[in-house]
């Protein structure tokens, strides 16, 4: 297929929503694929939370 062809079947399918046919997807290995987002990747849990609330970064002055 050429660009043209496969540019409007990506708009037909993002207009139509859902998934996409597997040969109009990204183009990338299969870890990056599979890789968390950066918003999963940032989320902390509960208890981690708790954690960095309680018991900040400790800051020490130091003396030349």
């Amino acid at each position: 297929m050429n660009q043209d062809t496969k540019s409007k079947l990506r708009e037909h399918y993002a207009a139509k929503g859902g998934a996409l046919p597997i040969d109009l997807r990204a183009k990338q290995t299969r870890a990056i694929r599979k890789r968390l987002t950066p918003a999963q990747a940032a989320k902390t849990t509960v208890k981690q939370a708790k954690k960095d609330q309680n018991f900040p970064m400790r800051t020490y002055a130091v003396k030349n």
